[in-house]
């Protein structure tokens, strides 16, 4: 008997997700985004926000009034995190799904349920304000900036394990869930990355970074890639390697602060290399396709670029010199 390749149980579950997320978003939240978590992932947002502020004032290619202006960009971001704040409140959340009719069949129960989220896709179409929508589920993974908004979006989702719980060791919560943190921030700055984005910056010292960026990341032999176009992860590539090395920095503040460090003894890894597993680790996925179009570099570029860059990574797990990850030049963009 052939096995579908897409299971009946998950489509169930996907159209569930779609059709009744108001609701769903305040279990979820509830039950996996408790104060305590939101309170430990909001302070280590804080400390990677304030690793990138300190950055900020060193970046060799931003002239000082450019480096003042970043500052306060990221002074004045919006950030939320767990779910949207009207999916909270049961009665507003009860009437986005009022409309909604189930039975007698599952035929009309999905029909229904496809009426009911186009009419609410309209309607905040329609709204004055429409960006304020969150663009992920609670129980997403991807955290993004929104422009229009000046805002950070982590779900509840994001801030789970693997990526971060509040009785994790330091070095995995900085490695995994900071360094995505310091990805998406460093976002809000992509428009000072593009041709002309940034009149008054050294326009030599930047494209010569970026140059090196690129030069970096085609070291790496691709294996089972034939679509990769390194031009349209330009930014992506960026971010990655700043995130990573905003996140290190963070860390390594936090250890002057908080003397001793938990580590897992199975494992038998220091905390320092304990934070750049626990990166590679949520960075790392199987490829199955690399869609043309994608702005992120495979799964394996955005393991080795990052941490190749990182001096300490080579220090900490005894790269000989001259070695893929450990090459004799780094590239300084962040």
């Amino acid at each position: 008997m052939h096995r579908p390749a897409y299971p009946r149980w998950m489509k169930c579950v996907e159209d569930t997700g779609d059709f009744f997320e108001p609701t769903l978003a305040a279990l979820f939240v509830h039950e996996a985004f408790s104060p305590s978590t939101q309170s430990a992932a909001m302070d280590l947002f804080t400390a990677i926000k304030d690793a990138l502020i300190t950055r900020l004032r060193r970046i060799p290619w931003m002239d000082e009034e450019t480096q003042k202006k970043a500052q306060d960009r990221v002074t004045q971001l919006q950030v939320k995190m767990g779910g949207p704040e009207w999916a909270m409140d049961p009665a507003l959340a009860r009437q986005e799904y009022s409309d909604v009719h189930l039975g007698p069949n599952f035929l009309q129960s999905f029909l229904s349920g496809i009426r009911s989220r186009q009419s609410r896709i309209v309607q905040s179409s329609l709204r004055p304000f429409p960006q304020l929508r969150w663009q992920v589920a609670p129980w997403g993974v991807n955290a993004y900036y929104s422009i229009a908004d000046h805002m950070l979006v982590f779900p509840a989702g994001l801030l789970q394990p693997p990526f971060f719980h509040p009785d994790y060791p330091r070095a995995v919560n900085f490695g995994a869930a900071g360094s995505i943190m310091a990805r998406e921030l460093l976002h809000i700055f992509d428009q000072l990355l593009l041709p002309g984005g940034c009149p008054a910056c050294d326009t030599h010292a930047l494209k010569e970074a970026l140059l090196c960026l690129e030069h970096h990341y085609a070291a790496f032999p691709l294996y089972g890639v034939t679509s990769f176009n390194s031009s349209h992860t330009v930014l992506e590539n960026a971010a990655d390697i700043g995130g990573l090395a905003i996140a290190l920095q963070a860390y390594n503040k936090m250890l002057l602060w908080h003397r001793g460090e938990t580590t897992l003894p199975k494992l038998g890894l220091t905390p320092q290399q304990l934070f750049f597993r626990s990166y590679a680790q949520v960075m790392c996925r199987e490829l199955i396709t690399q869609d043309s179009q994608d702005t992120h570099s495979p799964p394996v570029l955005r393991v080795h670029g990052p941490l190749s860059n990182i001096p300490a990574f080579a220090r900490h797990f005894y790269c000989p010199r001259g070695a893929l990850l450990n090459p004799s030049k780094r590239c300084q963009l962040w």
